[in-house]
């Protein structure tokens, strides 16, 4: 499956408004409505950007993140410049008290996130929103191992009307230990004021969807964000 022109025009727009070599995620594709202006600073000079490195992080009785995942429909697009997978009934997260409902997945090679400049194989990143609209990201690490069986189901996608029904819950479900900061889309528009959980547990992907990602999304990392002055903790 070969990227589409419409992915590259998506992608060389990307990359002029975020004004750097790579870029990042999304809930969904790039918001139109937003002036091309006002997308360019705010990704390149917005103080609340993600990702970041998790080095700094400190520990802190946080409370755990709550999976309530199921089976779902998804429709995987390859016209942005990652894999963007749409979800539909496909569950929520409980965190801090507020429930906030799957809307989509994003997946690079490389993991977006590092430890102490350690970069995992991959990022999966599972993007939600409450009902008020808040935006909350659970990023789960991919190391290099056993097939991953969304990827998997993405992989075996004809078309781009084709939707894949698979259950989440095989993915992630209960509860988990956490790095947790504020951030923001790390795609344009770059929008700032998402949480941010990345989970400690890592899952996997093969050698082989490592590589067909890297060659269907050569471009889909974006590098790490300054910190600044924002607090950066890990669950206990």
């Amino acid at each position: 499956m070969k990227t589409t022109i419409r992915g590259v025009l998506a992608l060389a727009t990307s990359l002029t408004l975020i004004g750097c070599a790579t870029t990042g995620s999304q809930s969904t594709p790039t918001d139109t409505s937003a002036s091309t202006e006002a997308v360019h600073n705010l990704c390149l000079e917005g103080e609340m950007q993600s990702p970041i490195d998790l080095g700094t992080a400190q520990t802190r009785a946080l409370m755990p993140v709550s999976v309530h995942y199921q089976e779902a429909h998804i429709l995987p697009t390859f016209d942005q410049p990652r894999l963007v997978m749409q979800v539909r009934d496909g569950g929520h997260i409980s965190l801090y008290g507020k429930r906030y409902t799957l809307d989509a997945i994003h997946t690079t090679v490389p993991a977006e996130h590092t430890h102490r400049q350690r970069r995992e194989a991959g990022e999966m990143q599972f993007l939600h929103r409450s009902s008020d609209g808040e935006i909350a990201v659970v990023a789960l690490p991919l190391s290099e191992g056993e097939d991953n069986p969304l990827l998997a189901a993405a992989q075996a996608v004809n078309s781009e009307s084709d939707a894949i029904r698979i259950d989440l819950a095989q993915l992630l479900s209960g509860e988990y230990g956490y790095y947790a900061y504020t951030g923001s889309l790390s795609m344009p528009p770059c929008t700032e004021g998402v949480r941010w959980v990345v989970l400690q547990q890592a899952s996997s992907l093969s050698e082989a969807q490592k590589e067909w990602l890297a060659e269907q999304f050569p471009i889909a990392t974006r590098p790490t964000q300054d910190v600044g002055s924002r607090g950066v903790f890990v669950s206990q």
